[in-house]
């Protein structure tokens, strides 16, 4: 029951309230700790611990000298828990590479069912780019990999492979070092695989473009 409310909890309460009713939506500032203190009739510190807790999970984003703004990047917070999920053992690399290569395959097959194919230039834009070391080849993976993602509009997908990629892309930067140009230059070809399997509207090669990358990350990962 309220009663029973921890008084941040009242903050959180009332402020997830606010945005169920559309009085905060993405871009507002909310009420400042005093306002907030005051109408609940609560401390200030509790209002400062529950804007805390929704900083830190990535819901509200605090301002220098503006204030507290409603930004919704939650997967900020679902990163932090895969983090704290692989410290526990309670998943592994190879779990989390397994789901990539099945949401990668709804993410490509959404793709081809798709009418607008606008994005297609995009990435392949992003295909001409030229990756002159480590670090840019491992962030032209990462990009050509969120542009899919990005295309489909989904943003759940958005969100939930956002904050994989954050953790899985520092394997990609690790694996990517040890490996010869001529390996890394695999990875650019199968990339160029899967988007003419897209274009073409192929579900089987998209499969068998997917399962290839995601053979070989497991390899070099695991290696």
């Amino acid at each position: 029951m309220a009663q029973d409310l921890k008084e941040y909890q009242k903050a959180l309460a009332y402020l997830n309230q606010c945005i169920a009713d559309g009085t905060l939506s993405i871009g507002s500032r909310l009420p400042t700790e005093r306002a907030l203190a005051e109408k609940l009739s609560i401390s200030r510190n509790s209002t400062r611990e529950a804007m805390r807790m929704l900083e830190n999970s990535g819901v509200i984003e605090s301002r220098r000298g503006s204030g507290n703004y409603l930004v919704g990047d939650l997967s900020k917070s679902v990163a932090q828990m895969l983090q704290m999920m692989l410290l526990m053992n309670q998943t592994d690399k190879v779990e989390i590479v397994e789901f990539r290569r099945s949401a990668e395959k709804a993410i490509c097959f959404s793709l081809i069912a798709l009418d607008n194919c606008d994005w297609v230039n995009n990435v392949e834009d992003m295909l001409a780019r030229k990756a002159h070391n480590t670090e840019e080849k491992s962030q032209f993976d990462k990009d050509f990999h969120y542009a899919l993602i990005e295309a489909t509009g989904n943003h759940f997908w958005i969100t939930i492979m956002g904050a994989i990629g954050d953790t899985y892309q520092s394997w990609i930067s690790e694996a990517i070092d040890k490996l010869s140009d001529k390996e890394v230059d695999k990875f650019g070809i199968n990339h160029h695989e899967l988007l003419e399997a897209i274009k073409k509207r192929d579900k089987v090669a998209c499969e068998k473009a997917i399962d290839k990358h995601y053979d070989a990350v497991l390899t070099i990962i695991n290696s």
